[in-house]
This record gives structure tokens, sequence and C-alpha cells, in this order.
């Protein structure tokens, strides 16, 4: 569609449009150009500026570094000094220096003056006199550096103050060093203050932290530079400033990042020269402005020019136009006049030949046309019921229909696919991997090996697979497909159906389930009854012969030995009758808080007897559960009994109601002597082990009716060496 407007752009501007866009490529070449050469300039200038800003704080640096080096040789060199400072006497040393030191103060800004005795332990601060004794040889170089050499060390460097300008000079007694004297000048923000009052740039000064940040030492700005630390990074490694022109983060602004190395020329700081750049930026804009506004007036002039100048050649043109457009539309049915044998001439004559032309295509067409509208409005017809017939069973039909090219792009779905699986038909149209995003990922690979094996060989694809819809609900799919060919065997496009097979999936495996449990319910029930009856003739015998036998009988332990196994059977058996029981499940709304508590209360006479304490925390949060409240107050009343009198030595018992997501938590926590593992994995079978009471019988039931009622139960020690018995039953 684009090229074809393009073409149909009238000639006058298919002529006016190169010219015009000649001027403007010229004249915007040229602004280009021009402000590019203007803003390198200024650029240029502005390295250069920032280049002389810097080497000036360095210039002055080095200035007050020497003069602090000059003035501590000279102190040195004061023979009265050096004898007071032989003899260690501090405060006379500090009265004769006093004078001294306020007038260094007053007219150089000097702000401390220290001496050192080897090594490097600090005899007098001047500007602390009551600070003295501390070892100084870790952190200051300058002082053992004038010891090693016997010469005056100056530069930047830390102290105990903070960072500054340093000379150190060796203190000497009969050509020995007896120790240091040093004067240093506070590197502080009324030296950078100094500096943008003269250059009129603002000055800040950064050191790495031990956190690998850069922090601000002084600065005059009133703010930290928003620059990226790799940034400062690149600048301390660099062995040349680093200049940023309208940093991103700063875009009014020029940046210069140099090092500040210290006596011995290791870079241990950087320094920031900020140059505000608005009034460039703004005379930049205005000169851009001007440019362009007399290339724009430049361009509309000669736009004018040419808009006449093609305007005069193409009346012509137009006019031989507006006579074809009436052959053309069929307006005109007689010959065009002669003209002079130029362009246009030639362009008559063969107007002249198109229009006999079409006057004898017209005539042959008319006669066409009158059989052909009958032959077209017949299978148009024809044509719109069969689509419409087509549309209709394909978008109804509870399938998803789908279509697939060679490749495996989807080209159509219908709008089941919505329906079944909440997923709009826009998301997967034209997509080869379509199915990804709701085929389960462990059945992903067989559904895309069988798609591959269609698309290679050309047979009928069939897969079953599992995927999920966007509500989460688990769907069971039968793919079906069966490619279309063309006369050389390839593969045209693919058609295919997805068929919901979930209820009939989960209909099968109900079905099965059921026959299982009937038949281990019969089993069961069959080989409990056929246990029963024999169990019941030995039990009533051995109890008849054990009343028949005298006790002084030594047969009679044998008898004892019998009954009491047959006892053990009968109440093992009694619990597995309980397990099997049929349950009828009554369900309705229940306040799980109030039947916990009900049950605890009915308990609570036994358990103050066996030494029990009862305890809860209950979840105000709770909702109300769906449960049969007397099958679950049974279940509830045979844990927590059977809890009761497993704790031989009494001890707490806990009970606790928790509000989940999904789930109404029951958790009962209690103590007991002597857990094994046997005891956990028999819990609710206590077939074995030990002597069975009235609330171990239930345990086989209470499993059972928090599993009828879609629960879990789980037995587990925790490491207090408890047992802790937790229920999540399914919210109402």
């Amino acid at each position: 569609m684009k090229s074809i407007s393009v073409k149909s752009i009238s000639l006058k501007w298919k002529l006016i449009f190169p010219f015009v866009a000649l001027c403007i490529v010229g004249i915007g070449i040229t602004v280009y150009f021009s402000v590019d050469s203007l803003l390198s300039t200024i650029t240029s200038q502005e390295r250069r500026v920032l280049l002389g800003h810097y080497n000036n704080l360095l210039i002055q640096m080095q200035v007050r570094s020497e003069m602090m080096g000059s003035l501590a040789s000279s102190i040195a060199n004061d023979q009265e000094a050096a004898n007071i400072f032989a003899e260690r006497d501090r405060d006379k040393l500090y009265d004769l220096m006093l004078p001294l030191y306020k007038k260094l103060e007053k007219s150089f800004g000097v702000h401390q003056v220290h001496f050192h005795v080897p090594m490097a332990r600090s005899f007098l601060r001047m500007h602390r006199p009551t600070q003295y004794g501390d070892d100084m040889s870790l952190y200051r170089g300058t002082i053992l550096e004038a010891y090693k050499t016997g010469r005056v060390v100056c530069g930047l460097e830390h102290g105990a103050f903070g960072l500054g300008l340093r000379g150190v000079a060796p203190i000497r007694r009969n050509d020995v060093i007896i120790g240091t004297v040093e004067v240093g000048w506070n590197l502080d923000a009324r030296f950078l203050g100094f500096l943008k009052s003269e250059l009129d740039v603002d000055f800040s000064i950064y050191e790495l932290q031990e956190n690998g940040l850069f922090g601000v030492v002084v600065s005059t700005l009133n703010r930290e530079l928003p620059l990226q630390i790799r940034t400062f990074a690149e600048a301390l490694a660099s062995p040349v400033p680093l200049i940023l022109i309208e940093p991103p983060s700063e875009p009014s602004k020029s940046v210069l990042l140099g090092t500040l190395s210290d006596y011995s020329g290791l870079p241990i700081l950087l320094v920031t020269v900020v140059l505000d750049r608005s009034d460039i930026k703004r005379e930049m804009g205005y000169t851009r402005n001007m440019m362009l506004a007399v290339g724009l007036i430049t361009i509309l002039l000669a736009a004018v020019l040419v808009y006449w100048i093609v305007g005069v050649f193409l009346r012509p043109v137009h006019e031989m136009v507006r006579l074809a457009g009436e052959i053309a539309s069929g307006k005109r049915h007689r010959r065009l006049p002669d003209r002079p044998l130029d362009e246009m001439g030639l362009l008559t004559q063969s107007l002249n030949q198109m229009l006999d032309a079409i006057n004898k295509s017209r005539e042959q067409l008319e006669r066409y046309a009158k059989h052909l509208k009958g032959t077209v409005e017949e299978r148009t017809s024809d044509l719109i019921a069969s689509e419409v017939k087509y549309r209709t069973l394909v978008e109804n039909v509870p399938l998803v229909v789908y279509r697939l090219a060679s490749d495996g792009r989807l080209i159509f779905i219908n709008q089941y696919f919505e329906t079944l699986l909440d997923i709009r038909v826009e998301q997967v149209i034209g997509r080869e991997q379509w199915r990804r995003d709701f085929v389960l990922q462990d059945d992903a690979s067989r559904m895309e090996k069988a798609l591959q094996n269609m698309l290679e060989k050309g047979l009928p694809m069939r897969v079953d697979y599992r995927c999920k819809n966007t509500a989460g609900d688990l769907l069971y799919i039968v793919d079906q497909a069966i490619p279309e060919k063309d006369e050389e065997g390839n593969i045209v496009f693919i058609d295919g159906i997805m068929v919901d097979d979930t209820e009939h999936h989960a209909l099968r495996e109900k079905t099965l389930k059921a026959e299982e449990l009937k038949t281990l319910h019969d089993v069961s029930m069959q080989l409990a009854h056929e246990i029963r009856n024999p169990l019941t003739t030995v039990g009533g015998f051995a109890r008849r012969l054990l009343k028949a036998v005298p006790r002084e009988d030594s047969n009679r332990s044998a008898l004892e030995i019998i009954v009491q196994e047959v006892a053990r059977l009968e109440s093992i058996l009694k619990m597995i009758l309980s397990y099997i029981e049929p349950l009828e499940l009554h369900p309705h709304p229940t306040d799980l808080n109030r039947l916990v508590a009900a049950v605890l209360e009915k308990q609570e006479s036994v358990s103050r007897d066996r030494g029990v304490s009862l305890k809860t925390n209950l979840d105000p949060e709770l909702e109300p559960v769906s449960v049969d409240p007397a099958l679950m107050t049974a279940a509830l009343h045979a844990l927590i009994g059977n809890a009761v009198m497993r704790m031989n030595g009494g001890g707490t018992l806990l009970v606790s109601t928790q509000h989940l997501p999904e789930t109404c938590h029951v958790s009962i926590e209690y103590p007991m002597e002597r857990v094994t593992q046997e005891d956990i994995e028999h819990f609710f079978f206590p077939f074995v082990g030990k002597e069975r009471d009235f609330y171990d019988l239930d345990l086989p039931k209470a499993k059972m009716i928090v599993y009828k009622h879609g629960g879990l139960i789980e037995v587990a020690e925790d490491h207090n060496g408890s047992i802790l018995i937790t229920i999540d039953l399914p919210r109402a």
C-alpha cells in the first residue's frame, strides 16, 4: 500500500519534492557541520579550561607543600629549639615555640606544628599540647621517610586530625638525627572556597572508603555528584585526568576527575573540577535556532520558486490528464483534436488510438456482462450459504478445531479454545509452539515428539496429554490431527481437533478406585469374620478351662497365656473392624474451635487425675469447616484421650488451631518419656509392642474419619522429643 500511494503522487510534487529535499539536505548538512564545528571548538576549549583549573589546583598544593617543608626546615635548624628538644623538655619547648606557632598560624595559615621522637612517636603538638606519646609509624610515612633519608619530605598525607599538606624535616644535633618536626596545613573547605572565588568553578575531593564507595572529604558543592562508582574507579586508575562533557547525570555541567598523589607519588584521592555550562548551552541553542531559522526561510523561498516553475511546465500535462480521465471514466467518446508533433502531440495520438480500442471493447463487454451477472449472483449465493453453515458448525461444536501451516504454525482455531482453556485466540494465532503455554512439562516432550513425527513423515497424529487452564484446573486432552498434502506429497496444512477427556478420565479413575476399595473392604470384612468365629470359640473354651483348673495346677500358667493372647487378638480384631466399618457423613459448617473446647472439657477430669495440664492456642480468625460434628468429635476425643493416657509422667498437652489459605490446621502436641520410630510408624495401628486401652481401639477409626472428610493427618516427633499430631481439613 505504501508503494502505491507514493506512485500516485502528482507529477508536480514528484518534481518539487526532489528539489526541496535537495535544499533541505544541503542546508541541513551546512547547519549541522557548522553547529558541530562550533560545539567541537567550545568542547575543546572547555577541556583546556578544566585542565588549567586542575593544574592550578596541583600547583597551589605543590606551592603550599613546599612552603610547609621550608617552614619545617627553618624550625629544625633552630639550635635553641633543637637543644631543648634533645633534652626532651616538653614544657620549655612549648613556651619557646608558642609565639612562632601563633605567627605562622596568622601569617601562613599553618594549622599544625608537631615534634616527633624516633621512631614516629608524638612528642609535642603545638595545636594540641595535651595529646602526645601516640605511635604514628603505621600511617605517617613522611616522618619515617625523613628519618630514613635525612631530608625534608613534603606532600599530601592523612594525619591524626585529617587530611593536609605536610612538611617534615629531620632535627639534628651533632650530625645525629634526634627527631623530626612537622608543619601542616589542612586541606579544607576554605582552600577550595578560595579557589572557587578565584576561578569560578567548584571543587570536590573524594576518598575511597572501606566499603568500596567513594565519599566526599571536602567540597564547595552542597551535594555529591551523582556519578557511577565505576567512573570514579576509572579516574583513579587513569594516568591522565578523566573529562566528562555533559555527563548523563549532570547534563548542564562539565566534570574533570583527576588524582591527588601523596608525598611518594601514589594516587590516594580524587578531585573533581565542575564547570557550569548553562550559559554555553544557552548561547549554543540561540546560535543553532538562528541558523535553523535562516535555513528554513531559504528552503521556503526555494520551494515557492520551484513550485512556480513546475506549474508553468506542467500546465499542458494537466490538460492531457483531464482528457485522459474523461476517456477512462467513459464521459468522452469523441477523438481529441490534433496537436503539434511534440511530446504532447504524440501523447494525443496515443490517447486517440486508446479511445478507439476502448469503444470497441466496451461494446463486447456489454454483451458479456449480461451473461456473467446472472452466473456470479448464483455462485455467490451458494458460497455464502456454504460458508455460514461451515462456520456455524466449527464455532459451535464442543471441540477445539484448529489448522496448522506446513511449518507447524497455528493459522486458525475456533472459539471453543477460549472456553476450554481460558486463553484468548489472539495469544496463540501465528505461533509454532503454541501448546507450550498450557501443556504440562512432563507431557510436553511427548507431545512435541508426536507433532515433529507428523511434520517430518506426514503421518496422522494422536497424542494424549495433560494441561492446565489459567484457573489452574488440570485437564486431560486427546489431540488428533491429519495432514493435507499436495500432489507431490508435501504437507500443505494440518487439520486437527482437541477433545476434553477430563470427565472420562476422572470417571475411570473413580471407578478403578471404587473397585479397589470395595474389593479390599470385602476381603477385610470376610477375613475378620472368618478369624472372629474360631477366635471366639478358642477364647470361650480357654476361659472355661481356666476356671476349671485349680490354681496349683502346673497347666494353669499355660492356660493363662492362651487366654491373654486370645484377648489381645480379640482387641486387634475389634480395631480392624472399627477401621473398616462403613462411615456415613452428615457434614455442615462447624466451629472447630468450639468443638475442640468441648472435647477438652470432657477430658478435664481424666487429665487432672493423671497430672496432665491441658492448654489451647485457638486462632480467632479460624473459619467454619464442613464436617460431621459427631464423627469429628469422636476422632478428636480418641486422639486427645490416647495422648492423655500416654503421658505417664504428666506434663502439658497443647492443642492449637490455625487459619491457612486453603485448609484449617489442628495440631496436638504432648511429651512422652520415650518415643521410638515404631511408635510413630504404628501410631494408628498399635497392634503390637504394647497393651491397648479404650482409646487405642479408636485410633484407626479416627484416621478414617479425617480421611473421609477429605483431610490429612500426620504424626511426627518434634525437636523436643514430643509427639506432634497435625490435622489439615478443607475449608467450608
